[in-house]
């Protein structure tokens, strides 16, 4: 069998393809309820803060695999990037918050499913009010769009029938949301692919134009559920988790 140890590109230099991955960069930001700034993502490393967490909390392998200070891309690393992938997942300050003593018909919504998952109207809210913007190198925008242009791509397909959430005390059934479906298919590619040298700045930032998570002006008559916020009940330090994927071949650190 025939193995290409080392390939010679048009401007000269040559590389060696085992030295590259498909394994993708990935970084977390949290989403919280109220007055929101953007939101950086690739802009730290393992130990870094993850932004808009509680705290912040240090960020662990689980919320980043980006080495070193975050913000620009290792000297000896490489990426082209192909598509971004981005998940959700809902969080509370306390997971045991999760049980019946949770629910609180008077703020939260009877639908909510259970962790991690999030409910289809705050996924909604979240899609609608956010706009991701991609930068390379610091000198211009590569991408700009609502969140739902990025679908995940990436996760568990369910299929739920008559389930009801345990924070609703098994008295409601569940309405969840994901942005995008599970197939590698439901991913969307940029129509060229995006080079990010060593060395250059590379990051993927969430931004909010209206300031916050929206929601109508109007209301339903006699409703408690908080205008112009998510809604996480009474849980005012839960988050959306949101966990940005840079997929497409990328040169591992080989010094």
């Amino acid at each position: 069998m025939v193995q290409a140890l080392s390939i010679r590109l048009a401007d000269g230099r040559y590389i060696n393809p085992t030295d590259w991955t498909s394994a993708p960069y990935y970084t977390t930001v949290e989403v919280a309820v109220g007055s929101l700034t953007s939101l950086q993502g690739y802009s730290y490393g393992v130990g870094g803060q993850v932004p808009g967490s509680v705290g912040p909390r240090q960020a662990n392998k689980r919320d980043t695999n980006y080495r070193g200070a975050g913000g620009t891309l290792m000297e000896n690393e490489e990426i082209l990037l192909f598509a971004l992938q981005i998940e959700c997942y809902q969080v509370a300050a306390d997971e045991s918050l999760q049980t019946g003593g949770y629910f609180d018909t008077a703020t939260q919504e009877p639908w909510v499913p259970d962790l991690p998952e999030v409910s289809g109207t705050n996924l909604m809210r979240l899609q609608r009010s956010t706009l991701v913007r991609m930068k390379i190198a610091n000198t211009k925008t590569y991408s700009e769009q609502h969140l739902a242009w990025y679908p995940a791509g990436q996760g568990v397909h369910r299929s739920v029938g008559a389930t009801r959430s345990q924070w609703s005390a098994y008295d409601n059934n569940v309405l969840m949301g994901y942005n995008g479906g599970v197939s590698i298919g439901d991913q969307r590619q940029f129509a060229t692919p995006h080079h990010v040298n060593g060395g250059e700045a590379f990051e993927v930032t969430l931004e909010f134009p209206y300031g916050s998570i929206i929601e109508p002006a109007s209301q339903p008559s006699g409703s408690t559920i908080p205008a112009s916020l998510l809604n996480f009940g009474t849980d005012d330090d839960a988050r959306i988790r949101v966990v940005i994927s840079a997929i497409g071949p990328r040169r591992r650190p080989v010094a």
